[in-house]
C-alpha cells in the first residue's frame, strides 16, 4: 500500500488525466465546428464570385479562400491528432492561436481591401468573429487556453485597428467612443471567459477527486480483507492449539504455541485498525474542530487510560479550531494517543 505522502501526487496526477481528457473532447468539438464554419464560408464565396461570373479572383477573395482552405485542412489535422493515443499536450494552445489567426485573416481582407461602403473594421457584424474566438478559447476547460486565446485576439483586434487607420481613415465612421465600448465589450467577455474556464476546472478537478478517492477506498477495502483472511488464518491456528491444549491435559509446549498464537493474532488486528484509521483520513476531506469540546468529551476516557498517572488539564486558546482529517473523532484519537505515549515514556 502507498503511504499518505504519496497518496496527493497520485491524487493530483488523476485530476490532471481527468483535466487534460475533458480539454481533448471540447477541442474536438470546436475543430469539428471549425470546420464546419471554413466550409461554409469558402462555399458562400465561392458562390458569390460564380454568381458574378467573376474569374479574376481580386486580392480579398483570394486572402478569404487561402484561410478558410487553410483552417480546414488545420481542423482535419487536429481532429485526426486527438484521437490518437499520443497527442500532445500543445495541440490545444495551437488550435487556440490558429483560432485569432483564422479571425485575422478573416478581417484583414476587409482592411487590405475595401469594399465600396466600407466604414470602417468596427462597423463589419463579422467583427464579432473575435469576440467569439475569446468564448471559444475559454470553452477548452484550462485556464491557459483561455488566457492564450484572451491575449491572441486583443493583439489580433489591436493590430486590425492600427491596420484600418492606416489604410482607411478617410473611409472610417466610429470614433474613440466606439473603440472604447469595444474594448470594453471585449474586456467583459474576456473576464467572464477567464472565470468560466477557472470555475470549470476547479469542477473538473473536484469530480476527479471525489472519484479518486472512491476508487483509494475500494482498493484498500480489497487490502483489508486479505489482511481480514490472515488473521483468520491465525485464529484458526490459535483455536488448534486450544485444542490440542485441552487434550494434552496443559501441556505447556501447547500452551506456548497458543500464547505466541495469540499475541501474532493481536498484532495482526492491531494493525488492521491502524491501516483502517489511515486510510480513512486519507479519504476524508480535512474538516475544523473546535478543540475545547473534543477535550471536555474526552477527558473521561483520556483520564482511565493514563491512571494511575494524574492528568492536568490546560486550555491555553478556549476558541482554537484544528483543521485535520477525520474530524472530531481524529482529534480525539491523536490526544489518546499522545497521552498513552507519553505515559510509556
Amino acid at each position: 500500500m502507498k503511504s499518505a505522502s504519496h497518496e496527493p501526487a497520485e491524487l493530483h496526477a488523476f485530476a490532471e488525466q481527468v483535466l487534460t481528457a475533458a480539454s481533448r473532447r471540447a477541442e474536438l468539438v470546436l475543430s469539428c465546428l471549425r470546420f464546419v464554419v471554413a466550409a461554409l464560408l469558402a462555399a458562400r464565396l465561392s458562390w458569390i464570385m460564380l454568381s458574378e461570373h467573376d474569374t479574376t479572383m481580386p486580392p480579398r477573395a483570394a486572402i478569404a479562400l487561402s484561410t478558410n482552405a487553410v483552417a480546414l485542412a488545420f481542423s482535419a489535422w487536429v481532429v485526426v491528432r486527438l484521437r490518437q493515443p499520443d497527442a500532445p499536450r500543445w495541440l490545444s494552445s495551437a488550435s487556440v492561436l490558429f483560432d485569432a489567426l483564422f479571425c485575422f485573416g478573416g478581417l484583414v481582407s476587409n482592411v487590405l481591401e475595401p469594399f465600396p461602403l466600407y466604414q470602417g473594421l468596427l462597423h463589419l457584424p463579422e467583427t464579432v468573429g473575435i469576440l467569439a474566438m475569446v468564448i471559444a478559447a475559454g470553452y477548452r476547460a484550462t485556464l491557459s487556453a483561455a488566457a492564450l486565446g484572451t491575449i491572441a485576439n486583443g493583439a489580433a483586434l489591436v493590430l486590425l485597428l492600427a491596420l484600418d487607420w492606416a489604410f482607411n481613415r478617410p473611409r472610417i465612421a466610429y470614433q474613440a467612443h466606439h473603440v472604447a465600448l469595444y474594448a470594453i465589450m471585449f474586456g467583459g467577455i474576456a473576464a467572464l471567459t477567464l472565470a468560466a474556464a477557472h470555475r470549470t476546472r476547479r469542477l473538473v478537478v473536484e469530480s476527479a477527486s471525489k472519484d479518486w478517492r472512491v476508487d483509494y477506498a475500494e482498493r484498500n477495502l480489497r487490502v483489508l480483507l486479505q489482511e481480514h483472511h490472515d488473521a483468520a488464518s491465525v485464529l484458526t491456528a490459535a483455536m488448534f492449539s486450544a485444542s490440542k491444549l485441552r487434550n494434552a491435559g496443559g501441556d505447556s509446549a501447547a500452551l506456548e504455541a497458543l500464547s505466541r498464537d495469540l499475541a501474532t493474532l493481536q498484532a495482526v488486528v492491531e494493525e488492521i485498525k491502524e491501516r483502517a484509521y489511515e486510510d480513512s483520513l486519507a479519504i476524508d476531506e480535512p474538516v475544523e474542530v473546535d478543540v475545547e469540546p473534543v477535550i471536555a468529551a474526552s477527558k473521561d476516557l483520556i483520564e482511565r487510560a493514563a491512571e494511575p498517572t494524574v492528568v492536568e488539564w490546560h486550555v491555553e486558546a478556549p476558541s482554537a479550531r484544528v483543521r485535520l482529517p477525520g474530524g472530531a473523532p481524529a482529534f480525539r484519537r491523536v490526544l489518546l494517543n499522545l497521552v498513552v505515549n507519553a505515559k510509556q515514556g
